[in-house]
């Protein structure tokens, strides 16, 4: 999903792309120093891990990447002073919709760990733009599947 948001904003914007392989979201000195190198104006957070099933046999290290590192991100742009960040979600943060449909009013369901871990990442998100005026964007995504698509 990343290299097609790279690719797609390439053409209009100089993008920098750093991944989950070669920036550990799980540390902060890692993310803080990956910001300061490149000093960007604002910052794509698509790092995570992904997948209903895989995050009921490793709940740990789902919340681990998905919700610390996104607290790390958000804290590393707060030291770098980027103001700037777009997040993305998904849509199960919302569980099933039995009730209808969902939009972003919709409370918080989660099913499994990773809509769990990603729900806990966007109070996060919310937290730092409240808390430190840093702009942000939530993305909930359906699923996301295709060509150059990889399981975590």
């Amino acid at each position: 999903m990343g290299q097609y948001v790279a690719n797609a904003l390439s053409s209009s914007y100089e993008v920098e792309v750093c991944d989950i392989d070669t920036v550990d979201v799980t540390d902060l000195k890692s993310v803080l120093d990956a910001l300061r190198a490149s000093s960007p104006d604002i910052v794509c957070h698509l790092a995570g891990l992904t997948g209903a099933p895989a995050s009921t046999q490793h709940p740990h290290k789902f919340f681990s990447t998905n919700s610390v590192g996104t607290l790390n991100v958000l804290e590393a742009c707060r030291i770098a002073q980027i103001t700037k960040l777009v997040f993305m979600s998904t849509l199960t943060v919302h569980g099933d919709s039995e009730g209808g449909p969902v939009n972003e009013r919709s409370p918080y369901k989660p099913l499994h760990p990773y809509a769990g871990s990603k729900a806990a990442a966007e109070v996060l998100v919310e937290t730092y733009a409240r808390s430190f005026g840093i702009k942000s964007a939530i993305l909930r995504t359906t699923l996301v599947s295709g060509e150059g698509q990889k399981d975590s």
